[in-house]
């Protein structure tokens, strides 16, 4: 048989050929195999790609929420299955089917009682006027609802009322004395019409606040809290973006005392001032363009109206132009002073 040298060693030929080629096979598969694992290594880094991660890990998480929620639910279900007792005097018990636990009670004066399956608490009663009592995980009463819609909530610790929505829709809320703070009144389609807030020590409310429909502020009254006399009232413009009027109020006599006017620009036009006893006024305070700067002063006698004085400045503010000076009967001008 014909022999070759390789490595200063004789080989056969032919079985030499054969194991050469059986290894140039070998090593050709291997590099396929590794080729075809690259190719879908690479496939799958493009398929990762175009796959929104997130978007994907919440429809995971929302398909598992479903999937919980439905298992509370038999869960739910199941406890809530029952058997009925009925005892001599006609009332009816339902126990849990798992717990054993008292679920449900009928009274003879069809008082409904309704109770956790799980640690047998008090969660809610029924009575034959469906009027709806709810109550809390400590046993005592949170919640109280009307046939009519009028429902009171109360404290959880003391069972003293908290708030209470009327048969008009207005909502009261009350401190933990049961005195009350607020009162609430909505537009029918649910916005906020007109706050009121309350003196606790008096009752008597401190503050009204209106809303336009479209939540803007229409206007705002501020009372004293012992007299219950409106001392301040702020009037918006249409828009509810800025004041239109200030008007102030004795809170004694309930007599208006100033008045201050503003421009669209929200900067001040003038300002009366009024007698606190008669509300005539007295003083009238012109402004420049500024809001800032004094224009004129007018000065009226609080008996007759008439005015008696006029001061005009020049564009400073502070220098005068003139002082007319009037007879407070007639109004003729008695005095001029010129600068």
């Amino acid at each position: 048989m014909t022999m070759t040298t390789l490595w200063k060693k004789r080989y056969y030929f032919i079985p030499f050929l054969i194991i050469c080629g059986i290894l140039i096979f070998l090593l050709i598969m291997i590099s396929g195999a590794f080729y075809s694992y690259h190719l879908e290594t690479q496939e799958r880094i493009e398929k990762l790609e175009k796959v929104d991660i997130p978007s994907k890990a919440r429809e995971l998480n929302e398909k598992l929420h479903k999937e919980n929620d439905k298992l509370k639910k038999e869960n739910k279900d199941l406890k809530s299955a029952s058997y009925e007792l009925i005892k001599d005097d006609g009332t009816k018990e339902y126990y849990s089917l798992v717990t054993h636990n008292l679920v449900k009670k009928i009274d003879k004066d069809e008082t409904i009682w309704e109770f956790d399956p799980n640690n047998g608490m008090l969660l809610k009663s029924t009575d034959k006027h469906h009027t709806v009592t709810e109550y809390g995980s400590h046993g005592k009463k949170i919640k109280e609802t009307l046939s009519n819609g009028v429902w009171t909530e109360f404290n959880p610790v003391n069972a003293k009322m908290m708030k209470r929505k009327n048969i008009d829709g207005s909502l009261e809320e009350f401190d933990e004395n049961e005195k009350k703070i607020k009162e609430t009144t909505y537009y029918g389609s649910g916005e906020i019409n007109i706050l009121k807030e309350f003196d606790v020590n008096t009752g008597k409310i401190i503050k009204e606040t209106c809303y336009k429909i479209n939540g803007k502020t229409d206007y705002v009254n501020e009372y004293d809290k012992n007299t219950g006399n409106m001392i301040i009232r702020t009037m918006y413009n249409n828009y509810g973006t800025t004041i239109s009027y200030i008007r102030e109020y004795d809170k004694d006599t309930g007599k208006e005392v100033k008045y201050t006017s503003y421009k669209t620009d929200g900067k001040i036009n003038y300002v009366n001032e009024h007698d606190k006893n008669t509300g005539d006024k007295v003083k009238e305070i012109g402004y420049q363009s500024d809001g800032k700067t004094i224009s004129y002063v007018n000065e009226y006698d609080k008996d007759t109206g008439d005015k008696v004085k006029e001061i005009s400045y020049q564009s400073d503010g502070k220098t005068i132009s003139y002082v007319n000076e009037y007879d407070k009967d007639t109004g003729v001008l008695i005095r001029q002073i010129q600068s």
